[in-house]
């Protein structure tokens, strides 16, 4: 949707700095697809945790750059959207953050469990 004329432009509050996101948005999404088919494919836990940390952090990079080129513009003045929907990224940035660092842990985990049940 993003890709295909008119995509992002036909959204009214992005401006013309979104172009910067699209490569950004097409890779975290190619990354996420690709982890989902290699686990659906060989379904192992240690390649799944991994896949979670590679698409997390994908996804990570997407809202980072998004709060960086803020791409928004808002024409209501009687609200101030630019202020809710930066409030609103670095939420989502710190859930996320939180996310990948308990889904390193995970695979941290795994791999130890791994190592031990091995050797």
């Amino acid at each position: 949707m993003i890709n295909v004329s008119p995509g992002w432009r036909a959204v009214p509050v992005l401006t013309e700095a979104a172009a910067a996101l699209v490569i950004v948005v097409n890779t975290a999404l190619a990354v996420a697809l690709v982890v989902n088919l290699l686990c659906l494919v060989r379904p192992r836990r240690p390649l799944t945790a991994v896949g979670d940390v590679v698409s997390t952090a994908a996804g990570l990079v997407v809202l980072i750059r998004t709060a960086h080129v803020f791409p928004f513009t808002f024409t209501d003045p009687t609200t101030d959207w630019a202020t809710v929907v930066r409030l609103t990224l670095v939420s989502i940035t710190v859930v996320v953050s939180i996310a990948l660092l308990v889904q390193f842990v995970v695979l941290m985990r795994i791999l130890v469990f791994e190592e031990e049940t091995r050797g």
